[in-house]
């Protein structure tokens, strides 16, 4: 949980807030807390029920969000710092994507076909290959080896045998 920014974080945005924290205790993370003393009051307050959570009604909400946007006009110290912007911001390079797996299959296993940036206009769907699967490629491979095998041997039948022969 957010203790830093609890107004913004926790309170705007789930509107929920903590009522009952001790008197005299910073709103801080406990792991940050380091007396004894400061911990055994918050953990008591919490096992007695006076430090409970409770749902905010819609004009409280709305109260409270002004009150929060007035104190960040005052002083603007008090407003949460910008995301950092991530390091591949604006580059050329595509970000890594998740596994074809857990996404759902694309044609060309599992990526998508761009666009070169200079066509103008989309080619026609008739000039496009079929998008190739594993199961075509199979297929394919299949009647490659077919067309090298004599005609006898292409065929699935059996040619019945006579005891002459024998």
């Amino acid at each position: 949980m957010s203790y830093e920014f609890y107004d913004q974080d926790i309170v705007s945005r789930h509107k929920v807030k903590l009522n009952g924290w001790p008197a005299g205790l910073r709103r801080i993370s406990p792991s940050k807390i380091h007396t004894v003393e400061e911990i055994r009051s918050l953990r008591d307050a919490l096992k007695a029920g006076d430090c409970t959570w409770s749902k905010l009604s819609t004009r409280q909400h709305e109260a409270h969000v002004q009150s929060l946007k007035d104190r960040i006009a005052a002083d603007p110290s008090l407003a949460k710092p910008p995301r950092k912007a991530r390091a591949d911001k604006g580059t050329v390079i595509p970000r890594k994507k998740a596994s074809s797996r857990s996404k759902g299959k694309h044609a060309e296993g599992g990526k998508k076909r761009k666009r070169d940036e200079t066509d103008d206009e989309p080619e026609s769907k008739s000039e496009e290959e079929p998008p190739c699967t594993k199961k075509a490629r199979q297929r394919t491979k299949a009647a490659a080896i077919k067309r090298k095998l004599p005609p006898l041997a292409r065929s699935r039948s059996t040619i019945p045998s006579t005891d002459d022969e024998e």
